[in-house]
């Protein structure tokens, strides 16, 4: 008994297939997803960041220390903004550009009122909303069908 040699299929053709690595769809099509993963890394940490400064907060007002009640308020900023970018982000996935302007927004916002160590991780989000809205324009939304 002889069996035929096993074969691939003729894939040859020269037009690129979308998402193919070696085209620049495939970097923009996935660039928004990355940008989506790292606003909520950044808005994950954040959420911890602003735990520590409530934290330290706290104790400053244990001690009745001078603007113990800023340092605590920033805390809550710092929380509210670090949310509102994990939410931000994983929007991004369906809404790439809108979703990545909010996430900018959030991201200044939450760097100015919500402590220095928040603004670390506002600064990675930034970077995050920055890459969602460049990814945005390689991302071709499916089309939806009219209810009838």
């Amino acid at each position: 008994m002889h069996q035929a040699p096993l074969t691939r299929p003729d894939t040859s053709d020269s037009t690129p297939k979308t998402g193919d690595p070696k085209t620049n769809n495939f970097k923009e099509k996935n660039m928004h997803k990355a940008g989506g993963i790292i606003g909520i890394i950044a808005g994950v940490f954040g959420v911890f960041a602003a735990l520590a400064t409530l934290f330290v907060g706290g104790i400053d007002s244990a001690f009745n220390a001078d603007g113990a009640s800023t340092v605590v308020g920033l805390g809550w900023g710092g929380v509210l903004f670090s949310f509102l970018t994990i939410v931000c982000g994983a929007v991004v996935f369906a809404k790439p550009k809108g979703a990545g302007i909010a996430l900018v927004i959030s991201s200044i916002l939450g760097a100015v009122l919500g402590g220095s160590i928040v603004a670390i991780f506002m600064a990675l989000s930034l970077i995050g909303g920055i890459l969602a809205i460049i990814g945005a324009k390689g991302y071709a939304q499916a089309p939806t069908r009219a209810a009838s």
